[in-house]
C-alpha cells in the first residue's frame, strides 16, 4: 500500500476519533484550518478556540476532502475555488439513535482550505427562558411581548451569541398545540415539539422570501424566520407581523441600530415602528466555575461597575478564576448577557421621524433599559463571571 493509500486509509477513523470527542466533551463548533506545514483541527468550547489536533500537510488535504465527499450532492456551489456550503450525515456509534447532522462550510484561504463543522443538535438539552441568564426584570419584559398574538421578537448580537438557542426557548415557551406554528430555517439545530420546522433547500433554488410567501398561505399564528438577512425576507417577515407573532435573528449590535438597518434596506419607517415590538440584543460570556475564589476589587474595577451600575453601588467583593480538574481554566460553562429594547410609542414615533439609533439608545436608556454592559456587570457583581471576561465579550459604553 503506498503512503498515499494508508494516509487516505487512515481518515474515516480520524473524523470517528474527532467527532466522537466532540461529542465527549460538549462541542459543537469544529474548525478546520491550514497552517504553515501542518493542518490544525480545533474545538471551540465556551467560546474559546483550542487546538484538539495537529495533522501533516497531506493527511489535513485528505480530511478537507473526506468531509466534502461525505456531503454528496449536497454541497454548493461545485467549484471548490468559491466558499461552499454543505450538509452531512455521520454515524458515530451503531449503539446510537441515528447518525449525527453536521452542517460545513469551506473558505478558501492561503494554504488550502478553512473548513467550519457544526453538529446540529449536539447539546441535546432542551433549553428554557428560564436558563438563558435573563435578569428578572429584562425575563418579565421578554414574557410580556411574546404573551402578545402579533408583532416581531428580534434577537440580534453576532455569530455565536446564542440567537438560535434564544429563538427555540422562546417558542418553546410558547402553547404550540393551540397554534399554527412553523419555523424557516436553513438547518435543524433542535427539533421543537408542534413546530413545523419547514429547511430551505437551496439546492433546487429555495430561500426564506420564497418559503415565507408559502407560509403566508398557511394561515399562521407563530412564524420562526432564522434569518433576516436579505430585503425581501426582512418585508415578508414585517408584514406577516401584522397578523401573526413572528420571531427572527438579525447581525446587528443592538436594538436601536436593528430599527435603523431595516429602514436603511429600504422598509417603510411606519411599518417598523409598528410591527417590531422587542429587539433582545445578546452575547455569550464565559461563566465562573465552581472552584472560584473571591477577591477584593481594585479601585479601577469599583470605578468601572460604580459607571456603569450607579455611584451608590456597593462593589466589595469580586470573583477569580482559579482551575480545577472539573474546568482546567477556572471557567466552566456560558451564560447570556442581554439587552431589551422595547418599541414603545415614543420609540415608535421617533423611528418614523428618522431619528439615529444613537438618540433611540439614549431614550430608551432614559425610559430604563438596561445596557448590555450593564447586564455584564451585574453578572460580575452576582459572582457569575469576572471583569476580564466581561470586558472582553461585551462592548462598553
Amino acid at each position: 500500500m503506498s503512503g498515499s493509500d494508508a494516509g487516505t486509509s487512515m481518515i474515516p477513523a480520524l473524523v470517528q476519533t474527532i467527532f466522537r470527542e466532540a461529542l465527549e466533551q460538549g462541542v459543537a463548533e469544529i474548525h478546520a484550518e491550514p497552517r504553515p506545514g501542518r493542518g490544525v483541527i480545533r474545538f471551540r468550547e465556551h467560546g474559546e478556540l483550542r487546538e484538539h489536533t495537529s495533522l501533516n500537510p497531506l493527511t489535513y488535504s485528505e480530511f478537507v476532502n473526506h468531509m466534502k465527499a461525505l456531503c454528496a450532492e449536497q454541497i454548493v456551489p461545485d467549484d471548490p475555488r468559491l466558499p461552499q456550503t454543505g450538509r452531512l450525515s455521520l454515524m458515530i456509534d451503531e449503539s446510537a439513535e441515528g447518525p449525527l447532522e453536521i452542517s460545513l462550510q469551506t473558505l478558501p484561504v492561503h494554504g488550502g482550505e478553512k473548513l467550519l463543522l457544526r453538529i446540529l443538535q449536539a447539546d441535546s438539552r432542551d433549553w428554557t427562558l428560564d436558563d438563558l441568564g435573563f435578569s428578572a426584570a429584562n425575563l418579565t419584559l421578554y414574557r410580556e411581548a411574546i404573551a402578545r398574538p402579533t408583532g416581531m421578537i428580534i434577537h440580534a448580537g453576532p455569530t455565536g451569541s446564542g440567537k438560535t438557542t434564544s429563538l427555540y426557548a422562546a417558542v418553546g415557551a410558547l402553547d404550540l398545540a393551540r397554534k399554527s406554528a412553523t419555523s424557516v430555517e436553513w438547518a435543524l439545530e433542535r427539533i421543537i415539539p408542534d413546530l413545523n420546522q419547514h429547511v430551505v433547500n437551496r439546492d433546487i433554488g429555495g430561500s426564506f422570501a420564497d418559503s415565507l410567501r408559502s407560509i403566508m398561505r398557511q394561515s399562521p399564528d407563530i412564524v420562526l424566520v432564522g434569518k433576516l438577512e436579505d430585503t425581501e425576507t426582512v418585508d415578508l417577515a414585517l408584514g406577516l407581523a401584522a397578523g401573526a407573532l413572528v420571531f427572527g435573528s438579525i447581525h446587528t449590535s443592538d436594538g436601536a441600530s436593528t430599527l435603523t438597518r431595516f429602514t436603511d434596506m429600504g422598509m417603510e419607517s411606519f411599518l417598523v415602528s409598528s410591527a417590531v415590538r422587542l429587539v433582545c440584543a445578546q452575547r455569550l460570556i464565559r461563566m465562573l466555575c465552581d472552584c472560584k475564589e473571591p477577591r477584593p476589587p481594585t479601585e479601577a474595577e469599583r470605578l468601572l461597575i460604580r459607571q456603569a451600575l450607579g455611584e451608590g453601588e456597593p462593589v466589595d467583593s469580586l470573583f477569580r478564576t482559579v482551575g480545577c480538574k472539573s474546568c482546567n481554566d477556572g471557567y466552566g460553562g456560558l451564560i447570556g448577557v442581554q439587552e431589551i429594547f422595547i418599541q414603545d410609542e415614543e420609540i415608535s414615533a421617533l423611528v418614523v421621524k428618522g431619528t439615529s439609533p444613537g438618540e433611540l439608545r439614549q431614550v430608551a436608556r432614559r425610559r430604563g433599559m438596561r445596557t448590555l454592559f450593564q447586564d455584564a456587570m451585574t453578572k460580575v457583581l452576582e459572582g457569575k463571571t469576572t471583569v476580564e471576561e466581561a470586558l472582553h465579550r461585551v462592548p462598553s459604553e
